[in-house]
This record gives C-alpha cells, sequence and structure tokens, in this order.
C-alpha cells in the first residue's frame, strides 16, 4: 500500500471520527429537545425531531467511515474482532475498547430504531437511554486514543460539545423539564354559521342555511334574510311549513287552491 493511500485513509479516519463526535453531539441535543416537545432555533418541533433524525443517520455514516478507513490503515493496526469484541486490541486497548463498546450500543440503537414498529414505543424508549450511553463512551474514546487529543482546537471542540451536551442533559433532569406530550389538551373548535345567503342558494347547501339564518344575528343582509325565513316556513316551501304554526303546518300536505307561496327572490307564487 502506498505512503498516499495510508496517510489518505489516516486522515479520512481522524476527520469522519471528529465529525462523528459533533453529529451526535447535536442528536444528543436535539432528542432531548424533540422530547420535550418544544420548537429550537427557530424550528418547529417537528423539524427539530426531522432535524434530529437526519443528525443520527449522518452520525451512523460517518462512524461507518470512520471504522472502515482505520480497518484498512496499516497503522491502525485494527483487526476484524476488535470491531465487535472491546479490550482486545493491540494498541491502547482501554481506549479502543471504549470506541468498540460505543460502536455496539449504536448497532443497537440503530438496530431497535429500525424495528421500531415490532417492539412498540415502550421497547423503543426503554433502549433508547442507552444513548445517554453511548455519547460518552466516544466523548472518552475520542480524549484517550484520538492523534488530535493534545492541540489545543480538539480540546476546544471537546470542551464545547462536553459543555452543550452536560447543559441538556441537566435540562433534561431538572424539575423544570415539561414534556409538552402530556400536557396537550384538545383543540377547541368552536363552530361558525356562515353568514346569511343572498336571494338564492348561491351554491351552499340547502340543508345547513335555515338554522343558520335562524340564529345570525341581523346583518346588512336583514331584508334577503327575512323574505328568506318567510319563504322557508311557508307551505310550499321544501321545509313543508315544519316551522310554521301548528295551524299553517296542519294545512301544509294539501295547501288551499290559490294560497300565495313564496319564492327565494321574495316573489309571490300563485298556485
Amino acid at each position: 500500500m502506498s505512503a498516499l493511500l495510508t496517510n489518505s485513509l489516516w486522515y479520512l479516519g481522524r476527520g469522519t471520527g471528529i465529525v462523528a463526535l459533533l453529529m451526535f453531539t447535536l442528536t444528543m441535543v436535539l432528542g432531548i429537545t424533540t422530547r420535550s416537545g418544544r420548537s429550537a432555533l427557530g424550528l418547529s418541533r417537528f423539524a427539530v425531531a426531522d432535524v434530529h433524525k437526519t443528525a443520527s443517520l449522518a452520525g451512523v455514516g460517518l462512524i461507518a467511515v470512520h471504522v472502515g478507513s482505520l480497518f484498512f490503515d496499516p497503522y491502525a493496526q485494527l483487526r476484524l474482532v476488535d470491531i465487535v469484541l472491546p479490550f482486545l486490541g493491540t494498541a491502547k486497548p482501554l481506549w479502543l475498547g471504549l470506541g468498540t463498546l460505543a460502536v455496539d450500543v449504536l448497532v443497537i440503537l440503530v438496530a431497535t430504531s429500525l424495528l421500531r414498529h415490532r417492539i412498540g414505543p415502550k421497547g423503543f424508549k426503554a433502549v433508547h437511554w442507552a444513548a445517554y450511553l453511548m455519547w460518552p463512551l466516544a466523548f472518552v474514546h475520542a480524549l484517550g486514543n484520538g492523534t488530535d487529543a493534545g492541540t489545543t482546537w480538539f480540546r476546544v471542540v471537546a470542551l464545547g460539545c462536553a459543555t452543550v451536551v452536560g447543559a441538556a442533559v441537566g435540562w433534561r433532569l431538572s424539575t423544570g423539564f415539561a414534556e409538552r406530550g402530556q400536557l396537550r389538551r384538545p383543540r377547541k373548535v368552536v363552530a361558525r354559521c356562515p353568514p346569511p345567503l343572498q336571494p338564492g342558494f348561491g351554491g351552499c347547501s340547502p340543508s345547513l342555511t335555515p338554522a343558520c339564518l335562524r340564529t345570525s344575528p341581523p346583518t346588512v343582509h336583514s331584508r334577503s334574510t327575512a323574505i328568506w325565513r318567510r319563504w322557508w316556513t311557508s307551505p310550499g316551501s321544501p321545509d313543508g311549513g315544519a316551522r310554521a304554526s301548528p295551524r299553517t303546518a296542519s294545512s301544509a300536505g294539501s295547501p288551499r287552491a290559490g294560497a300565495p307561496s313564496w319564492s327565494p327572490t321574495g316573489r309571490k307564487v300563485s298556485r
């Protein structure tokens, strides 16, 4: 293997490891925010949940590239068993083993996320608590096994990640953390009556109009409303005079010959 390819694998492994730590830091913070049901960074709670999922998937992809590049790097001396079983590495077994534990926990989290519809929300939530274990394992692994752990810029990045996650976890464990999902109330919808119609139905449903006209307050269409009410309660209307007086309703079935009725336009119609 050429020196150029070896150095490329080494830099790729280092870079993906650091970016993966940043992605999982963002995933932790957004996961806690999603659990609270609040908006953040100008995003709605649904958008926060989507960014949380995207960041977690990006972190998983970066870890896959991180492990794969170091596996083919001859200087890393990473074996296949070191990816699965912890504390068996030849170089820095303790720090490498913590990284292996973090990968194992990550695999469990990904598997339960894919099988969420089978294990149910309670099982998914119980296993998802392991995310609080995976992040410190990955963080300590980066501090102990990372090549750039002694540099100033990496210490600043690590301190920032630890501060943000610590604040988010402290908020999650505080008594002021209120999950909006437990405090939701059903929305009260007030039924509103449509405005009175002009003469004629105007394309609206006639079965809903009469009740609305009877309960609507006087408006600028008071003349049209009065005409409509008078026509609807007349014996010749579609209502059949059901709302008219008992005397008028009794004779609604057989109206007298020549008795006037009212049309929607307010004109008398002789029979």
